[in-house]
This record gives C-alpha cells, sequence and structure tokens, in this order.
C-alpha cells in the first residue's frame, strides 16, 4: 500500500509491526433486528439543532439481555423547534422515556440513566444515501 512518497522513494512503513490478530475488525453497520428487549438509557446529552434555532436529546439506549445484549440504539427527542408539533411530539416522547424508568419528573436528562425498561424497536428501511436505522420505542418493565 502505497500512502506517502518522497521523490522516488516510497514510504509505505508503518515504523512499527501491526498485529491485526488480537483485535477485532470493524465490521459493517447492521441496526439492532426488531424486537422488544430490555435496555436501559445509558447515554443522554441535550445538543442545538444545526440552525441553531432549536434544541434536541440525543439518546443512546444499551440493550441489557440476550444474544444483542451490548448492542445500542439511538434516538433523538427535540426540546425546542420552531415547530409547535415537533415539540409536541418531542415532549410526549420524553414522557414516554420518563414513564418508562419510573422517572415522572427531571430536571437533568441523567435520571434517566440506568433504569431497565422494555425497549420496542423497529427497524427503518434505508433511502438510499443512508442505510437501515432503527426507531426506540419506551415501555415500562410492568404492563
Amino acid at each position: 500500500m502505497h500512502i506517502y512518497t518522497s521523490g522516488d522513494q516510497t514510504l509505505s512503513n508503518l515504523g512499527f509491526t501491526f498485529d491485526s490478530s488480537g483485535i477485532p475488525p470493524v465490521l459493517p453497520f447492521s441496526p439492532v433486528p426488531a424486537g422488544t428487549y430490555i435496555a436501559s438509557i445509558t447515554e443522554t446529552e441535550v445538543r442545538v439543532t444545526r440552525d441553531g434555532l432549536g434544541s434536541y436529546i440525543s439518546a443512546v439506549s444499551e440493550i441489557l439481555e440476550g444474544i444483542h445484549a451490548g448492542r445500542k440504539v439511538y434516538d433523538r427527542v427535540t426540546v425546542t423547534n420552531a415547530s409547535l408539533k415537533a415539540v409536541a411530539f418531542g415532549n410526549r416522547k420524553l414522557s414516554a422515556m420518563c414513564r418508562a424508568t419510573g422517572m415522572m419528573t427531571i430536571t437533568d436528562t441523567t435520571d434517566l440513566h440506568g433504569i431497565p425498561f422494555r425497549a420496542v424497536v423497529r427497524v427503518v428501511p434505508g433511502d438510499g444515501e443512508f442505510g437501515d436505522s432503527n426507531t426506540i420505542a419506551y415501555l415500562p418493565l410492568a404492563g
């Protein structure tokens, strides 16, 4: 593999021996199969939208059991936006996250972390530019 050249000399030497035998390769992304899983929210961050006029919660939920344990499902929840419909939908989704984790009132999204809930995961077909992805619905464990 040629990376850089310097005059007539090809510089392709790493300067060390790379041993790939103990390092798992990067695999193509595939969404979590559709189904109902036990999961918990592990990461949240309130971010500003690209246009700077709104905000959303970026949330990561991790599957806790079964053959997909450790897999992650990503979600975005609208917090503020010029569209009142988008805000209303975001409020309903945040309410579902709160109810699923038993945290009826929160002041910080980290209040939702680490509490198991039922995650209903669906696969959304790709649109040509992007591959398949997941959506997630949040339900309490009981019920």
